[in-house]
């Protein structure tokens, strides 16, 4: 992991060097190449703390059979032309309520394994339905499932192999071909949406992995993925902004975005110091708060006392750290996962999202 993330940084050095050479001018394949290593390093992270059953989750009631017609030209570009796809999810095939990045990095995951698994070609095959399962069948309680099986016809695991596969840092590519995090990230994303995955492979005779999530029963309505139309048509007017972040450079940051979109930002560095700057009157059209800050008080002991005190006040809170998240949660407080981009922050600033109350 030190190594893939060294790379990284060395992108990122070398490039920053080479734009502080040419004065910063004429730096677009620098920021290009910056930008790219950052989304590597972001998605390397996020892998790191789903693994570690810290990643703060996003579950939204996810309807397969359209998330599978969005998601399924991805898929087919992770598998390469060499490698037939066919996709069946099943008439009356059940909601799910799963975090749909991390479902999405999962498959993707199990079709780069495939891929590698069929390096002169074959077939890969996806299919969805409803199950029922006795508690003799997994360690999972009884009751209703949806199954996702991912199969291939490639070389396939022998026993020592399979039993380990979902193990974290367990591979058996080459040195710096893979982290070793797929697997696990794929049972952690399931486990974590209250189900489970398994894998039945033989020498010679294929892979398949089957991942059973919960059926959803509730009544939430299920969330469609947003267009870049409806993504920029969402960007919030002009606001005055109070951001609470302890780390200087990640704060220098947010406001430095909150600035181009035409805010104007107070910062502070603890949430004792927020709250005494609202107390003493300080008025802002939204207030936007990490969750792990040093003093008396964490970003959700802040957002509760600010829910007690204003009421009608915008606020919302950001971290890397699943920690106490279901106590934000419970208290009807939006929380954006770091890291994020501006899509992200524009789209939680806008008035359908920001004025959101239990």
């Amino acid at each position: 992991m030190a190594h893939d993330f060294n790379n990284l940084l060395m992108v990122v050095a070398a490039n920053m060097e080479l734009a502080t050479r040419k004065n910063y001018t004429s730096v677009e394949k620098e920021v290009t190449a910056v930008k790219r290593a950052t989304a590597g390093a972001e998605a390397l992270s996020r892998k790191l703390m789903s693994v570690a059953r810290k990643q703060p989750l996003k579950h939204d009631v996810v309807d397969l059979a359209a998330w599978f017609g969005s998601a399924s030209d991805l898929i087919r570009t992770a598998l390469t032309e060499k490698i037939e796809m066919t996709l069946d999810v099943a008439r009356g095939t059940g909601l799910v309520k799963v975090d749909g990045t991390e479902l999405e990095s999962a498959i993707l995951n199990i079709a780069v394994n495939a891929r590698d698994a069929m390096p002169d070609g074959g077939h890969f095959s996806v299919q969805c339905s409803n199950i029922h399962l006795s508690e003799l069948e997994t360690r999972l309680p009884a009751g209703e499932y949806v199954l996702i099986a991912l199969s291939d016809d490639g070389h396939g695991m022998p026993p020592s192999v399979r039993q380990h596969a979902f193990e974290p840092l367990f591979t058996t590519k080459a040195l710096g071909a893979g982290t070793g995090l797929g697997l696990a990230q794929v049972l952690a994303t399931c486990e974590q949406s209250g189900g489970t995955a398994m894998i039945e492979s033989e020498p010679g005779r294929g892979t398949t992995l089957k991942l059973f999530l919960p059926l959803y029963k509730g009544t939430e309505g299920v969330v469609q993925p947003a267009s870049p139309e409806l993504a920029a048509a969402a960007a919030p007017k002009p606001q005055h902004v109070f951001v609470v972040e302890d780390n200087p450079e990640v704060a220098a940051g947010i406001c430095a975005v909150l600035e181009v979109l035409g805010c104007t930002v107070r910062h502070a560095l603890t949430a004792d110091e927020a709250l005494e700057v609202l107390i003493q009157g300080a008025a802002f059209d939204f207030v936007l708060s990490d969750v792990h800050l040093p003093g008396k008080m964490s970003g959700i002991d802040f957002a509760e006392e600010v829910r007690a005190r204003w009421p009608t006040q915008k606020i919302a809170l950001m971290t890397g750290y699943a920690d106490e998240l279901e106590r934000a949660k419970l208290g009807g407080v939006i929380v954006l996962a770091k890291p994020f981009n501006i899509d992200e922050l524009t789209l939680l600033m806008s008035d359908s999202i920001a004025c959101a109350h239990p």
